[in-house]
């Protein structure tokens, strides 16, 4: 169990507290949520759009055009949302595909959500893209954590099978295969539908007739035979009572144009288009209609099931679309564009129940330029929820924050993503929308300045960009740019970061009377907590960590700033490990700032513990402090440090917290604003120390953690907080007899009688028999044994199909564990050789690793260093042994090898590890 002291838990709930209030919630209490996307349509291809007292003065014939106007869209439905709720005409979004709808789904920019283009470059698997919004807060995985809703995903859907998303139920399986179909279809399966990455067989809904099992009904279509699976979930929910939030996004209108032939006539019958053969445009606005018709379907059923006044909908369209005279494409300065054609749409928000004639909001049209990041926080505003940190959108029902915010930046990238931790790798533009006036700002490229609308009139002045004032308007484009940049470059990640550490010991001793640390703060931000490593010998005592300003000299001493204190767990007591202190408030702080820190057991003066310091001195904002003499040297006249990291974040801690009791089950919540370190949920009858236990624990990926229970039982209250248990460390005081020799090995030898052979009971660990790309596996090709086998038991293959028999790869580990049973002292360790076989010429098989070691009764804990972070590096050739020799370790359980990420080439293949040694007496 992880546990801390009370005041470091970020809430504490008394069920008894909150039930009065909240025990009956009900699905009819609680707003369902439908986000409709249209995907490839122009800003203005709606009919409601073309109206005088909407953009209507924009298709005059005096309004400078590049584009064919066709105010041919016939879309009712879409219509019928915008005039019973908030029509923003002028919303902002992600011009491309993919990067659009993970900002609809998280609520922040593609720099922040690191995914920019719709496919990594050159096509690679894109699993690593797939699973990134789990580092998110997605609308779907929120609203199910939070308030207990079920989630459904239909129709596009970029970001693997739909679970990744938070969602319950869905559509997209991440595969095509057969017999992954939604059951509600046996027809055959469409041909846009292969397309996994897409959204492969959600992509049918809008489109197929589920009914009749037919790929494109003629018209006119039944759209209610359409969108079977979606009612078919709302049906469900509605009978259970359950709350629900829908991803209806219809591949609509998007290619294929293909309209039934009815459809396309009617259409061809209203443009007069270049190429009538083609009937390109006819065929595009009928997709269109194929749209708004399943959209109609959504509200009659939500009406015919009594929920519509209930169910808020909120309508966007992925990025623009302008087709092309010749074929069903569009053009350059659309789709993919930062241009009004490509990033412009349409953004509705509908919801009876709070905006109607006479209601809390009047139904509207809104002018003022919002954004697609504003989707989210307007869904949890809906259920009385506040984004998160990362999130910066706005509520749009809240029109005051609307008018007030004047400003809208969006970032365009490439098609294709280069990397997914670095976006500005395949950054295209930055756009900035502010006061009518538009700032593109390309990569490489001349920046682009339009005056879009008159904002003191409303009138559009060049709402088609055709007039690029760059040139005569200097000073608003400095403004702009100024804008954009500052924008761009603050810190939007709800992450911690080390700004201060020293990570090194040589040395560890008993606590002193008195201990701690001076440092320099390195950045501005938040002072969220310090990391320190100890090792407790007095399971009574518990430690604390106080935050001071400095004395006059220099020890920390001065005022105190803020304190935390843990009570540590067993693990604790078997070797060193991190431990993190975290302040219940963080402490602003400026760069430069010098503060330090004290160390105190709850026994003063210190005691029940020993703590791990670095005789080198090697941190030069500070200084370790301590009572009485280390080395005959005062702390002053000492150049000690203690290892340790300082944590800042550029948010103050948020707890943004919920607790919903439905009937006999209970939900609670935390928005911890911080993520990546894990959480634990505990649970207590009484409040006291003693009677918090464990409920629940939480990786953290995205900083919302929650706990679901069936039953209360007789636990009255929840607290969260951040695990405080961190890692093993290592003291760095190797052996003095130690070598580590590299050399070329033109061939291997297995060794028979190393105790990866006689004394070898288990492994754990990373699977290694893969390669690092798809061209790698050839080398893989019939190896017997292969992964981790083959690390204890190797086979030198000379065919060059057969280079490989473990694939060691970045950030994979290997824990061998010995057998106990002969030996139950452990085994004494002299020497372990590593053979590697990848890659050729001078130092293509480098790798770095790290070799650790448990001890009996310990084998978990891993902090018998051998060497860390070694470099394995062959003097010319591809065949290479690393030889460690002069260990000198007793009493060894199990040994652990890590290769760290940043490998120079990813990977290596292993032939072998060989480990000598002999059981301890």
């Amino acid at each position: 169990m992880n546990l801390t002291s009370p005041d470091t838990f970020r809430l504490i709930f008394g069920a008894q507290l909150f039930s009065l209030a909240l025990s009956n919630l009900s699905a009819t209490e609680k707003p369902n949520i439908i986000f409709i996307l249209g995907d490839d349509q122009a800003w203005w291809d709606y009919s409601f759009m073309y109206r005088n007292d909407v953009e209507g003065p924009a298709f005059d014939s005096s309004v400078p055009k590049n584009h064919t106007i066709y105010p041919a869209a016939q879309t009712p439905a879409i219509d019928q949302l915008a005039d019973e709720g908030l029509a923003f005409t002028h919303g902002y979004t992600v011009p491309l595909c993919r990067p659009s709808l993970q900002a609809m789904i998280t609520g922040t920019f593609p720099h922040q959500n690191r995914i920019s283009g719709n496919d990594m470059v050159g096509k690679v698997d894109d699993e690593a893209a797939d699973q990134r919004i789990l580092f998110d807060q997605s609308i779907a995985r929120t609203l199910v954590k939070r308030y207990g809703y079920r989630a459904y995903q239909t129709g596009k859907w970029w970001g693997g099978h739909h679970s990744l998303g938070g969602f319950t139920e869905g559509d997209t399986q991440d595969s095509a295969a057969a017999g992954t179909n939604p059951p509600q279809y046996t027809g055959s399966r469409p041909g846009y539908a292969n397309q996994g990455r897409h959204g492969d067989w959600g992509l049918m809904i809008g489109r197929v007739d589920y009914i009749n099992d037919i790929q494109n009904p003629a018209h006119p279509i039944n759209y209610a035979d359409t969108i079977v699976p979606l009612t078919d979930f709302i049906d469900d929910c509605v009978a259970n009572d359950d709350p629900f939030f829908a991803w209806y996004a219809p591949f609509l209108p998007h290619t294929p144009h293909d309209p039934p032939t009815g459809l396309r006539n009617k259409y061809d019958a209203l443009i007069d288009e270049p190429d009538e053969s083609g009937n390109y445009h006819a065929k595009y606005y009928a997709n269109i209609e194929r749209l708004d018709g399943g959209i109609a379907a959504i509200l009659d059923h939500l009406d015919a099931k009594g929920i519509a006044d209930n169910t808020m909908i909120i309508f966007i369209c992925d990025n623009g679309w302008v087709n092309l005279d010749d074929r069903s494409h569009h053009t350059s300065t659309s789709k993919r564009s930062p241009r009004e054609a490509g990033a412009r749409t349409p953004i509705i928000v509908h919801w009876p129940r709070a905006i109607k004639p006479g209601g809390p909001i009047e139904p509207q049209i809104v002018t003022q330029p919002v954004s697609v990041i504003d989707m989210v926080p307007t869904a949890l505003a809906a259920v009385d929820l506040e984004p998160s940190a990362e999130q910066h959108g706005i509520n749009l029902m809240d029109l005051d924050a609307v008018n007030t915010r004047d400003t809208i930046y969006c970032d365009v990238y490439a098609h294709d993503m280069a990397s997914l931790e670095d976006p500005s790798a395949s950054i295209v533009a930055r756009y900035v929308v502010k006061d009518g006036w538009k700032l593109i700002d390309y990569d490489g490229s001349p920046a682009e300045l339009y005056h879009l609308y008159d904002t003191t009139t409303g009138n559009p002045v060049d709402p088609f960009e055709i007039n690029d004032l760059s040139g005569v308007e200097p000073a608003k484009l400095s403004a702009l740019s100024t804008l954009i940049d500052t924008w761009y470059n603050e810190p939007k990640e709800m992450v911690w970061s080390t700004s201060t550490s020293q990570t090194n010991a040589t040395d560890t001793l008993p606590i002193p009377g008195e201990l701690g640390q001076s440092f320099t703060v390195s950045g501005d931000g938040f002072l969220t907590g310090v990391n320190l490593p100890f090792e407790q010998s007095d399971p009574a005592e518990s430690i604390t960590v106080e935050l001071r300003q400095l004395d006059g000299s220099g020890a920390p001493l001065g005022a105190l700033i803020a304190g935390t204190t843990i009570h540590p767990d067993p693990v604790y007591q078997a070797g060193f490990r991190w431990s993190l202190f975290q302040f219940d408030t963080p402490v602003p702080v400026t760069d430069g700032q010098q503060l330090g820190f004290l160390v105190k057991s709850s026994s003063q003066p210190n005691t029940g513990f020993y703590v791990a310091y670095n005789d080198s001195g090697g941190y030069p904002g500070g200084a370790m402090y301590y009572s009485g003499q280390i080395g005959d040297l005062t702390w002053d006249s000492a150049n000690l440090d203690l290892p340790f990291q300082i944590f800042t974040s550029i948010y103050p801690n948020r707890s943004n917290t919920r607790i919903i009791r439905d009937g006999n089950g209970v939900t609670v919540s935390a928005d911890l604003g911080v993520k990546g370190q894990p959480a634990v949920i505990e649970t207590s009858t009484d409040l006291s120390h003693g009677s918090w236990i464990s409920a629940a624990t939480d990786d953290n990926l995205d900083g919302l953690v929650a706990l679901n229970e069936t039953a209360l039982v007789n636990r009255k209250f929840y607290r969260f907080g951040l695990s405080t248990i961190g890692d093993p460390f290592s003291i760095d005081n190797p052996p003095a007899g130690l070598t580590v020799t590299n050399s070329e090995a033109a061939s291997f030898t297995v060794s028979n009688t190393d105790l990866l052979q006689t004394a070898f009971d288990s492994y754990n660990g990373s699977p290694l028999d893969d390669a690092p790309g798809g061209t790698d596996t050839t080398y893989l090709q019939g190896l017997t044994p292969s992964g981790e086998a083959s690390l204890r038991d190797g086979v030198w293959f000379s065919n060059e199909n057969s280079r490989g028999s473990a694939m060691v790869q970045n950030d994979e580990f290997a824990v061998f564990n010995l057998d106990l049973t002969a030996s139950p002292g452990g085994y004494n360790i002299d020497q372990i050789d590593l053979y590697s076989n990848w890659g050729t010429g001078d130092g293509r098989d480098e790798i770095k690793v790290t070799i650790t070691m448990s001890l009996v009764g310990t084998p978990t804990v891993f902090d018998q260093t051998v060497v860390t972070n070694e470099a394995y590096n062959p003097p010319t050739e591809t065949q290479g042994k690393m030889s460690i020799t002069g260990i000198g370790a007793s009493g060894i359980a199990a040994i652990r090898f890590d290769w760290p990420g940043a490998q120079e080439n990813n990977g290596v293949g292993y032939s072998e590890i060989d480990v000598f040694g002999s059981p301890t007496p």
